[in-house]
């Protein structure tokens, strides 16, 4: 033995699980001094190369001016290169399948680095009481009065306007006005119309314009009292003209106006597609409880980024569909109120996937060939057929994903225990 001793030190880091609550895992990696300064000194030799300091050319300042002048970028660097090496390691040290990225969550850095993660994992789902769910489906039938109120409907959406031969406007009447507002004796130039349409039986966005309009003559003018933007506001108005809507008569003509031969046809078409969307609404209300029972029996917690991801890809979609930005204080409050709904989109996706698992319920070359036709229908040219091939050959993980839900769907509904109410 020589007359040195030496403590021995590791030199591998230390992987520990400490607390798994739900889908999330809280871990942490201790990281010895020996990987920090390796690290340190590649992170110096890079910041090195890129250092400008007065009086040394690039890549010539000393190593120890190089530190004084950037510790926070050092620090940060060796910081960013530990967390891609090792949070990998940890994850495939505890057998982890991360469903989001990971995230630091605290850096305690002295000698060596302990750095706390947490990481999101999918539920472990046995699925329970899946087969032959018990719902009840109340039938729906179309009567002769749903059936008159619809074809009512369907006059009044081909119904036509007419100048009427009344002469005082009324609440039934459609009144064509031109106006000019003032308002604390100034013009509104925003708030003018030569020739505007007023339905005298709905609410009207200019408050005190209905009331006022009406019992109005034809061609006679008035000054009416409005509120516009919480504001009095004076409105000239003329009634240039009044109308009245006038429906089809419900006969042979409207019919063929249609194109259907006969009013008989007609009214069979029109039950017929009643029928059809009074099933639809039946299935899917045996859907929803389906739904409903396999989510009582299965109460399982879901990934909260995931969670948080759905909610603003939900908004964002409503937003885009809107085509106007909402304030930033709605969608926060529209994510919370959909949220609810979007764990259990989520718990229920994991239970149908986790049900295809036990009943192994897998897509097969036929089904993945049923969904690229598909997908190929609608295209013309062979490079966009090409390239949707190559899209589904990238994405078939995911497709057989959406597949094996797809069917496990099925399964469970084919099985479910329907009874008419």
């Amino acid at each position: 033995m020589g007359i040195f001793t030496f403590a021995e030190k590791s030199d591998k880091p230390k992987f520990k699980k400490t607390k798994e609550e739900g889908c999330v895992v809280s871990a942490s990696i201790e990281i010895p001094e020996p990987l920090i300064q390796n690290e340190k000194h590649n992170v110096l030799l890079w910041v090195q190369e890129q250092a400008k300091i007065p009086g040394f050319r690039p890549g010539k300042a000393p190593m120890a001016m190089v530190e004084a002048h950037y510790p926070d970028t050092i620090r940060e660097r060796i910081l960013n290169r530990v967390a891609e090496k090792f949070v990998p390691d940890l994850i495939k040290e505890l057998n982890l399948v991360p469903v989001t990225a990971s995230t630091i969550t605290n850096v305690d850095w002295n000698k060596s680095i302990k750095l706390d993660v947490q990481i999101e994992i999918a539920p472990q789902v046995d699925p329970k009481d899946y087969s032959k769910i018990s719902v009840s489906r109340k039938k729906q039938i179309v009567t002769d009065e749903v059936l008159s109120a619809e074809l009512d409907k369907l006059r009044d959406a081909h119904s036509r306007l007419e100048p009427s031969e009344e002469e005082v406007l009324g609440n039934q009447h459609y009144a064509v006005i031109s106006y000019a507002a003032l308002q604390n004796g100034k013009p509104l130039p925003k708030l003018k119309n030569d020739s505007e349409l007023v339905d005298m039986s709905s609410d009207q966005l200019i408050e005190g314009l209905s009331s006022g309009l009406l019992g109005m003559k034809k061609g006679e003018t008035k000054e009416i009292k409005i509120k516009f933007r919480e504001k009095d506001t004076l409105l000239n108005v003329a009634l240039v003209e009044i109308k009245k809507k006038v429906l089809p008569n419900l006969d042979e003509e409207f019919a063929k106006d249609m194109g259907l031969e006969s009013l008989e046809d007609l009214k069979k078409n029109l039950k017929d597609s009643l029928q059809q969307e009074y099933s639809k609404q039946e299935e899917d209300e045996v859907r929803r409880e389906i739904e409903k029972a396999l989510l009582k029996s299965n109460p399982i917690p879901v990934p909260p980024t995931l969670v948080e991801h759905e909610a603003e890809r939900f908004v964002e979609s409503l937003e885009k569909q809107s085509r106007r930005s909402i304030p930033q204080v709605d969608l926060e409050k529209l994510k919370k109120e959909i949220r609810p709904q979007v764990e259990d989109n989520l718990r229920l996706s994991y239970i149908f996937l986790a049900i295809a698992d036990k009943e192994k319920l897998d897509m097969t070359e036929e089904d993945y060939q049923k969904e690229l036709d598909e997908g190929l229908k609608v295209l013309k040219s062979d490079v966009e057929k090409e390239e949707r091939r190559k899209f589904f050959e990238r994405n078939k993980s995911g497709l057989a994903r959406i597949i094996r839900e797809r069917k496990a769907r099925q399964m469970v509904r084919e099985k479910a225990i329907v009874k008419e109410g």
